[in-house]
């Protein structure tokens, strides 16, 4: 079968044209990968940063927890040498 050179030509801008889609197509796959890619960091950095708060926030409590039982502690010996002088005095 012979081609004239209007159908030959037709044919390559066809094949180019499919090629340029092609590469379109391969270009946003990639990008779209490079996306997930980035969410799946973001994703892990905020799991990170919530294990940093958590951490932050029991570090807190625990803070406030020796702060009161220290102030317990210290109210417990006031009441005791109040009481200690109280029987003294009677």
């Amino acid at each position: 079968m012979w081609f004239t050179m209007g159908e030959t030509r037709r044919a390559n801008q066809e094949r180019e044209r499919a090629n340029l889609a092609a590469e379109r197509v391969r270009q946003a796959e990639e990008r779209a990968n490079q996306a997930e890619e980035r969410l799946r960091q973001a994703r892990e950095r905020v799991r990170q940063l919530e294990a940093e708060l958590w951490a932050a926030s029991l570090a807190e409590i625990r803070a406030r927890l020796a702060a009161l039982t220290a102030d317990a502690a210290d109210l417990r010996r006031r009441l005791a040498e109040r009481d200690a002088a109280a029987a003294k005095a009677d």
